[in-house]
């Protein structure tokens, strides 16, 4: 009978240990499976990231792109709508130049008459 007891004991303390172990196998397994969804979690958090980054580039760039179109298309409104008028400063600054010149050209001859007639 004591044998027994003891033998029941025995396989008692086989029983709680493999419980035990089992029990901390699936703990580990557990733990295990928690850090590779935390892993996973920041995988995403990371890939998030980066496509939340490239569409926040690209859409700078496209503000940028369609802010050149703008100014380009005020540009040539403006360019357009100024045409008249840089023509006839154009126009006002060559006779300005021809006058200038022919300024000039008499200041010269009447140098050389003044030399000659010394």
């Amino acid at each position: 009978s004591a044998t027994a007891q003891t033998r029941n004991l025995s396989i008692l303390k086989e029983q709680i240990a493999a419980v035990l172990q089992r029990e901390q196998l699936r703990r580990e397994q557990i733990r295990r499976e928690q850090i590779q969804q935390q892993q996973i979690q920041q995988n995403l958090q990371q890939e998030e990231q980066v496509v939340q980054q490239r569409l926040q580039q690209e859409l700078q760039q496209n503000l940028l792109l369609n802010h050149n179109m703008n100014i380009n298309s005020t540009f040539s409104a403006t360019q357009a709508a100024a045409a008249p008028v840089w023509q006839q400063h154009q126009e006002q600054l060559l006779l300005l130049q021809q006058q200038i010149q022919q300024k000039y050209i008499q200041q010269q001859l009447q140098q050389q008459q003044q030399q000659l007639q010394q």
